[in-house]
């Protein structure tokens, strides 16, 4: 067989690296098992990255010698001491933990790399004994063709794949736990794209992360990748929305002693820790970035705080630029088959006009977001600029279903907001 070479793009090239060095990322950080079941569907020539081909004889060396038990970061940085490695290997490795997400997800980085190896090997071969060669190499690694339609809806099959992907999970509902919102907009189901938009100081990231927290109670894995907080911020909103706890008393140190037993005692609970909440705070992210988690993770919800912080697309024409990425978040959403809230900021337009409720209209940069999202919700708080002396209810929140492409638009969910606990409750 002759030497493998393939032409690439430069995009195609870039994706296939990334998702070598998501791969690796997980062998030296992900969970024991993970790391042995990866390493045992891998080989050297499966790479195409100079960095990453190093990395992995790297990491290849460490587990011939030691074994699954030493193969971890530290111990991988201590061998590469005293050892030739070219191509930036150091700096990538050190990357390579701090990059890592989840290792919920390998084996469809496995079978990304695995068919990109055999595609070249096909590509390039040019003999019958190649051939062969190439069906016991699908054998030893367990690959396998893609399976049809017809073979995918067969009993078997389907009683096979709910044990290995836990289909049946994935079918259960996903709703807010907002009776209001729910009765509206229903369940949340992979594809959808919702945009949760409001003017500044409405309250859209704390009525986002309620519903988050209300999703992972009801035992769902939620995602949040959050632009512009911190997880230090995100954690004391949680927190003191759970306790009732005025959020600025942690950031002020202000805490009585009673107050300080229950905001601790409820972060270091069991029934804190066993959420499963995962999140991402990386600045300057790309949906790129944002797809490569995304698909590495387990999660069944993801929420985006907020898309006019994602970099990328047509960065001469902010118009242009919002409007690519609505529509990759919206393809996202399909291709990984999860439902995505984003947040989205509104222009001032409203604070014009007598009637201060916001319209699709305001939606800032807008773009093609009202034609790719499945629900439009504007979160509207009267109080912010009406007579409060006018007011029944200073607390009041609506979440206004200005698109409904599953059900009814232009109705209200009227919620309960306290700006000091960060808590948002149904108004009974």
């Amino acid at each position: 067989m002759k030497t493998l070479h393939i032409e690439h793009s430069d995009a195609l090239l870039q994706r296939q690296i990334e998702n070598e060095r998501t791969l690796l990322g997980m062998i030296i950080s992900g969970k024991e098992p993970k790391k042995g079941h990866i390493m045992e569907h891998l080989r050297r020539d499966m790479f195409i990255g100079k960095t990453n081909i190093e990395l992995f004889d790297l990491i290849f060396d460490q587990y011939q010698k030691h074994g699954i038990k030493r193969l971890n970061p530290d111990n991988l940085i201590n061998d590469y001491h005293g050892k030739t490695y070219k191509n930036g290997v150091f700096e990538a490795l050190l990357l390579l933990n701090y990059e890592y997400i989840t290792d919920a997800n390998c084996d469809y980085y496995i079978n990304l790399i695995q068919e990109n190896w055999l595609n070249r090997m096909i590509q390039n071969c040019t003999t019958i004994d190649g051939l062969k060669e190439i069906e016991e190499l699908k054998k030893k690694y367990k690959l396998v063709n893609k399976s049809t339609i017809s073979e995918i809806t067969d009993i078997e099959n389907i009683n096979n794949l709910e044990n290995e992907y836990d289909l049946i999970s994935k079918m259960k509902p996903i709703r807010t736990g907002y009776p209001s919102i729910d009765r509206i907009i229903g369940n949340f189901q992979g594809g959808d794209l919702f945009i949760l938009a409001a003017t500044t100081g409405m309250g859209k990231t704390c009525l986002m992360l309620n519903i988050a927290l209300s999703m992972a109670k009801q035992n769902k894995k939620v995602l949040i990748f959050s632009l512009e907080m911190n997880k230090e911020q995100l954690l004391n909103r949680i927190v003191s929305s759970e306790t009732e706890i005025n959020s600025s008393k942690y950031r002020n140190a202000l805490f009585t002693e009673n107050e300080a037993q229950k905001y601790f005692g409820y972060m270091y609970s069991d029934s804190f820790n066993k959420l499963d909440i995962q999140v991402c705070t990386e600045y300057n992210i790309s949906t790129a970035r944002i797809k490569n988690i995304v698909l590495a993770s387990n999660a069944d919800i993801v929420f985006i705080d907020y898309l006019g912080l994602i970099s990328g697309g047509n960065k001469t024409n902010s118009y242009e630029r919002v409007s690519e990425i609505s529509r990759e978040l919206k393809l996202l959403a399909m291709e990984s088959n999860k439902p995505f809230i984003v947040l989205h900021q509104l222009n001032r337009a409203n604070a014009e006009r007598k009637d201060k409720r916001p319209l699709l209209s305001d939606l800032r940069d807008s773009g093609k977001i009202e034609q790719d999202a499945d629900i439009i919700g504007f979160v509207f708080r009267p109080a912010y600029y009406s007579d409060i002396m006018t007011l029944q209810n200073l607390n009041e929140m609506q979440l206004i279903i200005a698109k409904n492409r599953h059900g009814q638009s232009g109705v209200v969910a009227k919620l309960n907001y306290n700006s000091n606990t960060q808590k948002v409750t149904d108004i009974r």
